[in-house]
C-alpha cells in the first residue's frame, strides 16, 4: 500500500498479479524528486495499523479507519481469467501455498491440488472466486476513484500522476513478467469455472471488456 499524503491524498491499494510491485516503484521514484510527504506499507510481520504500519495489503476499508483525511484510492486490475491462473501458479513456483496472508486468499484453507479445486475451494468458502474483493471492495461495491489496466499499465498510470500534477519521470518501464506457462484457456476446460469467475468478476469484465479468449 502506497499513501501520498497532503495535498494530494491519493492511496495506491496493491492488488496480487497485477503489476503492483511495478506500480509502487514507479511512483516512489516520482515522489523523491517531488518530496511529498508519502508512507508505503512494506509490513508482513509486526504489522500495526494504528502505528500506521501497514501490511502491503492492507484494504480500502483499513485506511479509512486507521488513518484521518479524505482520500481518493486507485488500484490496478487484470484481466481476471489470466490473473486466478497467475496466482495458483505463482504460489507454487514461489512456494507459498501453505502461507497464510492478511486479506488474501491464501494457505491451506483451499485445495491447491489442481487450478479446479482452488477456485472450486475457494468459491465453496466465499461464495465467489475475487482475489482482490476485500481489498477494493466496500459493502460489495468498487470503492476506488480511479483503476490502471495492467494491460496498459504505464499509459493508464502516467495519466492518473498527471490528473494529481505529479511528476511522470523520465525511467525506464520494468518489462511485466512473461509467463511459459499453458495457454489461459486451457485452464478453463470445465465450463463451470467460466461461470464462477463471470459471477465474481462481473464488475470488471463489463467495465474493462475482459473475456478469456
Amino acid at each position: 500500500m502506497l499513501i501520498i499524503y497532503y495535498p494530494i491524498n491519493l492511496v495506491y491499494i496493491p492488488t496480487v498479479r497485477t503489476g503492483s510491485t511495478s506500480i509502487r516503484r514507479y511512483i516512489e521514484r516520482t515522489l523523491h524528486l517531488q518530496y511529498y510527504n508519502y508512507h508505503i506499507a512494506r509490513a508482513k510481520t509486526n504489522i500495526n495499523p494504528e502505528k500506521h504500519n501497514f501490511y502491503i495489503h492492507s484494504s480500502i476499508a483499513e485506511v479509512n479507519q486507521y488513518v484521518a483525511g479524505d482520500f481518493d484510492f486507485f488500484t490496478s486490475v487484470r484481466n481476471p481469467f489470466e490473473k486466478l491462473v497467475s496466482y495458483y501458479e505463482s504460489r507454487y513456483a514461489e512456494k507459498l501455498i501453505d502461507c497464510k496472508w492478511p486479506n488474501l486468499i491464501s494457505g491451506s484453507d483451499y485445495s491447491w491440488n489442481t487450478f479446479t479445486e482452488f477456485l472450486l475451494s475457494v468459491y465453496n468458502i466465499h461464495g465467489h472466486v475475487h482475489l482482490d474483493k476485500n481489498l477494493y471492495y466496500l459493502n460489495n461495491i468498487p470503492a476506488c476513484q480511479h483503476y490502471v489496466q495492467t494491460e496498459n499499465l504505464y499509459n493508464d498510470l502516467n495519466n492518473l500522476l498527471k490528473q494529481y500534477n505529479i511528476y511522470v519521470p523520465d525511467i525506464p518501464k520494468k518489462v511485466l513478467n512473461k509467463s511459459n506457462r499453458k495457454e489461459v484457456s486451457s485452464y478453463y476446460k470445465d465450463s463451470k469455472l467460466i461461470d464462477l469467475v463471470y459471477e465474481s468478476y462481473s464488475w470488471e469484465i463489463k467495465t474493462f471488456n475482459y473475456t478469456l479468449n
